[in-house]
């Protein structure tokens, strides 16, 4: 009779009444919290996806802007690990300014400057309209390769088609500028070992006997002449290149 009498009490009756509204207003409170504590996180991992595809996107353009497109691609699909891989035959143009060092004493820099980006800028439409692939520049040097990266079996007649229109180019500039600088050209053909290396900037480069050979020719030169190896001599019609005792030169 007692147990009956307590739980009819008015007292009991508000007692569970506010413990129903107190544990209403908790679960809302906990529910609210928890749904936004997941939106927050929701909306955090959504900015971080877009962050994330943005620098994908900035470094795919970057590499598009530093390497040949296939090469860049190559990259991408391997996550970014550097790679090397042999090329049993292609042709390496080596060409240096002859001259230019005594022009850097006696020319502002911005003549400086604008007088290596219009020659290698030649350059490079040169070797883009013959399909060669530009390397790199050293200084006042100007590396490229016909046969990377794909391999072309007329790898030695485009490279001299280049290297033929290089020295008509840097003649025209001359002509232009009247400024005393001449191009040394080396070709050589054979194999090389090509790859992308780097950590923080990524080069697409060769390492070789071919390229070894071209920086001989060049070296043992004389201006305004493309010196070839005998190697590229030997895979040229004859009526392209001249032999004598100080090696064969382009016609």
């Amino acid at each position: 009779a007692a147990l009956s009498m307590l739980a009819t009490s008015p007292a009991v009756d508000r007692s569970l009444v506010g413990f129903a509204v107190f544990y209403g207003l908790a679960t809302n409170l906990v529910g609210a919290f928890v749904s936004r504590t997941l939106e927050g996180d929701a909306r955090e991992a959504f900015l971080r996806g877009r962050e994330l595809a943005a620098a994908r996107e900035r470094t795919e353009g970057l590499l598009h802007a530093v390497l040949h497109p296939e090469i860049s691609a190559r990259m991408r699909y391997t996550a970014g690990r550097t790679f090397a891989e042999a090329h049993p035959a292609v042709t390496v143009i080596l060409a240096d300014l002859a001259g230019f060092t005594p022009l850097c004493g006696t020319l502002p820099p911005d003549e400086i400057g604008a007088l290596l980006d219009r020659v290698f800028g030649a350059f490079d439409e040169l070797a883009e309209r013959h399909g060669v692939l530009t390397l790199k520049t050293l200084g006042d040097a100007w590396v490229g390769c016909a046969g990377l990266p794909h391999a072309r079996p007329d790898h030695a007649e485009v490279a001299a088609a280049v290297a033929r229109e290089m020295v008509a180019a840097l003649a025209r500039i001359r002509a232009e500028t009247g400024l005393a600088v001449d191009l040394r050209v080396g070709v050589a053909s054979g194999p090389v070992v090509a790859g992308v290396i780097g950590r923080t900037r990524y080069a697409y480069d060769v390492w070789g006997e071919a390229l070894a050979r071209a920086a001989v020719m060049e070296q043992s030169g004389a201006r305004g002449r493309v010196h070839v190896e005998p190697a590229t001599a030997d895979a040229l019609p004859a009526g392209q290149v001249v032999r004598d005792d100080g090696g064969a030169w382009l016609a």
